[in-house]
């Protein structure tokens, strides 16, 4: 789940977590969390040539969101 940049430095310096990537910097946990989540709601948009991922939470920050772009050429590369 988000947090602030500032807890984030906290747990690297007292070793609770290490980064897992550096683009869209993430860091992961090394000791089990209390199970705090906060509650999110996914949205998915279909489409014939993109689709559309989401995840807001409930009040309304923008957790995640991507579009994916679908293959048109499967069925010319089968024949």
């Amino acid at each position: 789940m988000p947090c602030k940049s500032s807890k984030a430095r906290k747990l690297l310096k007292q070793r609770k977590a290490k980064i897992a990537k550096c683009e869209s910097f993430t860091i992961q946990l090394l000791y089990g969390s209390s199970g705090y989540t906060q509650p999110t709601t996914l949205g998915i948009g279909t489409g014939s040539k993109y689709v559309g991922l989401a995840a807001v939470t409930d009040k309304g920050r923008v957790l995640y969101q991507a579009e994916l772009e679908l293959r048109n050429d499967v069925h010319s590369n089968m024949t």
